[in-house]
């Protein structure tokens, strides 16, 4: 378990409630992860050229994407 889990617990929720919470804090997180990396790839990865800095990231996250693909097929059964 958790610690965000084991701290919803101590809040006097609906078990559906708990999750639906939890979930949505773990997608907060990872906007911000994603809000942060976005941020430094654009002061330092082709700073003068935001559409090429725009074609490089996403290119890298289609091969990242395509060389992990076991990975994504996993998350499909869930």
């Amino acid at each position: 378990m958790t610690k965000i889990q084991k701290l919803l617990r101590k809040i006097h929720l609906p078990k559906t409630h708990r999750k639906n919470i939890h979930t949505i804090i773990i997608v907060f997180a990872i906007v911000m992860i994603r809000r942060g990396l976005w941020g430094i790839l654009d002061k330092f990865l082709f700073p003068n050229h935001e559409l090429l800095s725009y074609i490089i990231s996403a290119g890298l996250g289609i091969l990242i994407l395509l060389f992990d693909d076991d990975e994504l097929e996993d998350l499909k059964g869930h």
